[in-house]
């Protein structure tokens, strides 16, 4: 075969190089039987799957098309045919305009450049639009690269993209600068340019443009433009709180004219307003650039859909400036991080969409800072040391990471130097200080910079702890990021780092071991009382009730296992959280229910238990204070009484500083006791649903009610059982559990039926009704907006399935049946259905 080959490649090459081997394919039929192929000898299986298959119309992009097709034409060649003029009317700038944002739209979703906003003939020769009678097109297109170039370079810096989230790939189009808006000094081109095109307009009002819509598209250019430059500066602690207002006002401003935009369009409201090969377009122009794959037809959304899609954008652009005053206090835990985005995730899904690749990537760039590193401009160790510390009455120990422990860790960087002077100054990392009174947030305390900082470094168990909050770093920041994944590989990554955090869970309980919280506070405590010495006249109120409160954690359950806990409840809430996408990705069939509601159930009483320890010792910490106030109130007024008995002209401002002082320490405190009960409110509604699912969808598995899909033989009980929770072994704390575990769970006892099931299934969905009344009448502002949306949807499912309850006890006969997400995204509201 070889000689034959080899015999016929030996003929005489044109000019152009090209080899005749006739002779080489006649020979290889004879001899080749069906199915096989000849290759070269490092040819694998993998070559094989990015192979083209030559003249398959499914594969090969070169081929001539079906018949009634138009070919494949070149840009040359279609501007020849008068496909872009130059000279268009207003009404066809318009709809070129339009059909591009939808071509924008639709790369956003995931598809190619060639394939969307490269089918515009207008987009590839810039040049070209130097001979139009006005700026407006020049400009136009010309924000329309820029806009490319900055989302590109957003999901580049973001990294939280996956490969069904967005095409990075440019197949070597002109792609112009991106609105980054670094360096103010140099000139804005593509800005410059809308402005001309502004003024040109403003000025030409009733000879061009005579309803205002190309005036309200350039405009909507130049407020995205200048709401992308806005949102990169979302990183900077300095200039967070100012661009973030900047962005708004640039937001609020494209929203405006993206409405006026849709009202002067001329698209028909509906799905096919445009035509894809119509003027300024062609589908097919880019299929050479395409790259070794398949020729395939990209629906693209339509012009009503673009401006769904960018008014949507918009709402959740301007919720992202939400963040900014986490990022400026430089005091942010990871608890607030986590919260925000949840409440970013949620605020997008009301408005009917997940958020986006753009969004989510602005998201990333603001919360896990691409250049420095860390979560909210600090190092992840400093997220992690205040979400788990409790005390709210001075801030937690500041300590210095060692460069040796950090190094490696992903994200974290590297100083340089010997890690202490040289990591302030340095903007391409985090600072290795973590802990401390945020910069403009100091309080009375009495441990103050550098001497805070050697005395907690000198304290036993400090090496413990840095070495802890250095190993966090990782397993921080990977969670971070995995709630800014997409829904579906969010819950893997979730799932993944269950490991990861089920280590650092061990390393903390050796953080707790050394007592280093205990003794923390109680060397707080001390030194608070030096500096107010009982009663006497000049003594400060803040660190009295420092001394008192400080001592009275420091003996609390909760000094004992600060760390333990604090890592304990973000692993199962990373558990929980899986186990809730599993409802949002709708993986869970009928007869599955009953056993994730078990181990819910399970883990939120686990998370109950961590919440009840730190109550309880939040609570102990207040009365402490309370009662030194008090104590500082009564002497206070004693002094006061004194003074004036002695004529004595000092001002009584002093004396309510002090009261102030004392107060204001103790605010935060309040409102961490308060937000730690209200989730502990919160979960025992959850967990009650729990339970009522659970008995409700367990009585219809004991009365063998059929439900649809029908559960088949391939996969057992207990693979299926592993199949969902198998990854939970990989924890330590809490236990994990066992199909044998749920399967005694479930067994009946004598006289259990059905009806008694359904009958205490009804009692549960009553007792969460109850709950949720209690919590949605309090006071506006004790619920976040997320938990009262949380909240309203549990009580409207569980009156549904309350009903249903008492229905399937009435009527035997009924099968039940499923709707998912009808009220709330975890728990399906029953309905029961005639057989059949």
């Amino acid at each position: 075969m070889s000689g034959a080959v080899g015999g016929s490649v030996g003929g005489d090459a044109d000019e152009d190089g090209w080899v005749p081997i006739d002779d080489a394919l006649r020979a290889a039929r004879g001899v080749m039987r069906s199915g096989q192929m000849v290759h070269a000898a490092n040819f694998q299986l993998y070559h094989s799957m990015n192979a083209l298959q030559i003249l398959d119309a499914k594969m090969d992009v070169g081929m001539a098309p079906p018949a009634g097709e138009p070919p494949m034409k070149s840009l040359a060649a279609l501007i020849a045919e008068g496909r872009a003029p130059l000279d268009l009317s207003d009404e066809d700038q318009i709809n070129v305009f339009d059909a591009l944002l939808a071509c924008e739209a639709t790369w956003h979703r995931g598809q190619a450049l060639a394939t969307t906003v490269y089918t515009c003939l207008y987009m590839h020769d810039a040049e070209r639009l130097e001979a139009c009678r006005g700026p407006v097109m020049r400009a136009y297109f010309d924000a329309t690269r820029s806009a490319v170039a900055t989302v590109r370079h957003a999901v580049s810096l973001g990294d939280v993209w996956e490969e069904e989230d967005f095409v990075l790939h440019v197949a070597g189009f002109d792609v112009g600068a991106a609105a980054i808006g670094d360096d103010g000094t140099k000139p804005n081109a593509t800005l410059a340019l809308l402005r001309l095109a502004e003024t040109w307009l403003v000025e030409n009002a009733g000879v061009e443009d005579r309803r205002g819509a190309l005036l309200a598209r350039v405009r909507f250019r130049i407020a995205t433009h200048e709401a992308y430059e806005a949102l990169f500066k979302l990183a900077d602690p300095k200039r967070a709180v100012a661009a973030a207002e900047v962005a708004r006002e640039a937001l609020r401003r494209a929203a405006t004219h993206l409405a006026t935009s849709r009202a002067t369009s001329y698209a028909a409201e509906t799905n096919d307003d445009w035509d894809p090969n119509g003027l300024g377009f062609d589908r097919k122009l880019n299929l050479s650039k395409m790259g070794p794959s398949p020729p395939r037809v990209v629906r693209l959304m339509s012009i009503q859909q673009g401006f769904d899609y960018f008014h949507h954008l918009i709402g959740q652009l301007t919720q992202l400036c939400d963040v900014a005053p986490l990022v400026a206090s430089g005091a942010a835990s990871l608890r607030d991080a986590l919260a925000f985005l949840a409440a970013f995730d949620a605020g997008s899904k009301k408005r009917g969409r997940d958020p986006c690749i753009v969004a989510r990537s602005f998201a990333a760039i603001a919360v896990l800072h691409p250049k420095r590193g860390g979560i909210l401009g600090k190092h992840p160790g400093d997220a992690a040391l205040r979400s788990a510390w409790l005390f709210g009455a001075a801030p937690p120990p500041r300590l210095r990471l060692d460069k040796e422990e950090d190094d490696g860790l992903g994200g974290s960087g590297d100083a340089g130097g010997d890690g202490r002077e040289e990591d302030e100054g340095d903007q391409d990392v985090p600072s290795r200080l973590v802990g401390g009174v945020a910069s403009g947030t100091r309080k009375d305390v009495p441990f103050r910079d550098q001497e805070e900082e050697e005395e907690a470094a000198s304290a036993p168990g400090a090496a413990e702890l840095r070495s802890f909050l250095a190993k966090t770093s990782l397993g921080v920041e990977l969670l971070v990021r995995a709630y800014l994944c997409n829904r579906s590989r969010s819950r893997r990554k979730l799932r993944r780092l269950l490991g990861e955090w089920s280590a650092l869970v061990d390393m903390a309980v050796v953080v707790d071991v050394s007592g280093f919280v205990p003794g923390y506070l109680r060397r707080l405590s001390e030194r608070a009382a030096r500096d107010n010495p009982g009663a006497q006249p000049g003594g400060r109120g803040g660190t009295a009730e420092l001394a008192a409160a400080s001592g009275a954690l420091a003996n609390s359950p909760w000094a004992r296992r600060a760390f333990s806990s604090w890592s304990g409840g973000v692993l199962v809430r990373a558990m929980l959280a899986h186990l809730f996408l599993g409802f949002e990705l709708e993986l869970y069939l009928p007869h599955e229910l009953c056993m994730v509601y078990w181990y819910q159930e399970y883990l939120t009483e686990d998370l109950q238990d961590k919440l009840r320890v730190a109550e309880r010792s939040l609570a102990a910490h207040l009365d402490a204070a309370a009662d030194a106030a008090s104590t500082l109130s009564a002497s206070a007024t004693k002094n006061a009484n004194a003074r004036r008995k002695g004529k004595k002209g000092d001002d009584s401002s002093d004396e309510t500083d002090r009261t102030h002082d004392s107060s204001a320490s103790s605010m935060s405190t309040h409102a961490r006791l308060a937000e730690v009960r209200m989730e502990g409110h919160i979960l025992e509604a959850h967990k009650t649903m729990c339970k009522g699912m659970l008995r409700f969808t367990g009585g219809l598995s004991a009365a063998e009610r059929s439900w649809r899909p029908a559960r088949d033989d391939f996969t057992d009980a207990e693979q299926n059982f592993w199949q969902r929770f198998g990854i939970f072994h990989a924890v330590r704390d809490p236990a994990p559990l066992s199909h044998a575990d749920f399967e005694q769970y479930v067994r009946l006892e004598d006289g259990v039926t059905a009806d008694r099931l359904f009958e205490l299934a009804a009692e549960c969905f009553a007792g969460a009704r109850a709950l949720c009344k209690t919590l949605l009448e309090l006071p506006k502002g004790a619920l976040s907006q997320t938990q009262a949306e949380d909240l309203a949807g549990l009580d409207k499912t569980a009156a549904a399935n309350a009903a249903a309850a008492r229905l399937a006890m009435a009527a035997p006969a009924m099968r039940a049946e499923f709707a998912f997400a009808a009220h709330h995204p975890t728990y399906p509201t029953v309905k029961l259905v005639r057989g059949g």
